[in-house]
């Protein structure tokens, strides 16, 4: 056995599990390996980050953020968690966040050279709203890593030429940018990540399942992920509870209330705050009723809370936000 697999299995999971209904198990929080935040990233304004490692082997870690890993040169064995694959020149892999992984040298004698991005979904904002729910970036990044049938997990694309050129020329492209930092470089590196995301999706989405099942499982665990978003936004005017939803999700809060996060960029609460008050303010455009009926038909239980998130969140309380609406259109 090599020495990433031992580190593995010498520190078995702890942790909390979920189960759904085919058994198959959504990993959470490992005690003995570290899990990196976003204070990697050198500037805390652009939470994205691409470089060339300077040596495989760190030991096994897990990220709050998506990485995605292309191998430049040479060969490299990349584990995730205790499921391993051999990277060559060409290969694309994507971590997804809070997956533990680590990458092992196969030649004691080359280094291999990977090119890695590290970004969060608020580097591309709106944009990635468009990528992560029905793109083949979506069920990649986070659909498959999670369903695992009979070892059957797919950790890498392999590249045709054509995207292996283009891909190659973009990651350069963005190597020099963030090398050089000329004015308004933010902007193309958020450019050429974009495209970059895109062509990923495309290439996945063309590639083949090894069967039948294989595909079933993943659109069936994407459905129920989905559904639980939708469920959220259907609701959010019940008295839901964190623990509610995620039975209803069939996942556990600590992996829901990541996955969530990481999808929308808000916790539990902050969303369904976030769908009240944004109810709250077309009721107070176009309706009379007063405060504290708004207040309590979009799900708030007092009108001093609901007075404090809309405050928090327009500048303004519910009171004024309507009267400044009713000289807007009635100047």
């Amino acid at each position: 056995m090599n020495l990433a697999l031992e580190a593995w299995n010498a520190c078995r999971l702890t942790e909390e599990k979920a189960y759904c209904a085919d058994g198959f198990v959504f990993r959470q929080n490992h005690p003995a390996f570290p899990v990196w935040d976003t204070d990697v990233f050198p500037d805390p304004d652009t939470l994205m980050k691409i470089y060339k490692p300077t040596a495989v082997g760190v030991e096994f870690h897990a990220h709050t953020y998506l990485q995605l890993c292309y191998v430049n040169k040479g060969q490299c064995r990349h584990y995730m968690e205790q499921f391993a694959s051999e990277a060559v020149k060409g290969d694309l892999l994507l971590i997804p966040p809070y997956i533990y992984h680590t990458f092992e040298r196969i030649n004691d004698r080359t280094e291999p050279e990977l090119i890695q991005i590290d970004f969060m979904p608020s580097f591309i904002n709106e944009h990635f709203d468009s990528l992560r729910y029905d793109s083949g970036l979506f069920d990649f990044a986070y659909i498959e890593p999670f369903v695992i049938s009979a070892n059957k997990l797919r950790p890498k694309l392999v590249l045709s030429d054509s995207v292996r050129q283009q891909l190659e020329a973009l990651l350069q492209e963005m190597l020099l940018e963030q090398e050089k930092r000329k004015e308004g470089y933010k902007h193309l590196l958020k450019a050429d990540l974009l495209r970059l995301l895109v062509i990923i999706g495309r290439q996945f989405s063309n590639s083949n399942y090894e069967s039948d099942k294989d595909e079933k499982l993943l659109r069936k665990h994407k459905t129920a992920m989905l559904a639980t978003i939708r469920y959220m936004d259907e609701h959010y005017a019940d008295d839901l509870k964190l623990v509610e939803v995620c039975q209803y999700a069939m996942l556990s809060q600590t992996y829901f209330s990541h996955f969530l996060k990481y999808l929308t960029g808000k916790t539990f609460t902050e969303y369904i705050n976030d769908r009240r008050i944004n109810k709250s303010l077309e009721m107070l455009k176009n309706s009379d009723k007063n405060v504290a009926d708004i207040c309590f038909e979009v799900g708030f239980n007092e009108v001093t809370h609901f007075n404090r998130m809309f405050k928090k969140t327009m500048g303004l309380t519910p009171t004024a936000f309507r009267k400044r609406e009713a000289a807007y259109r009635n100047p």
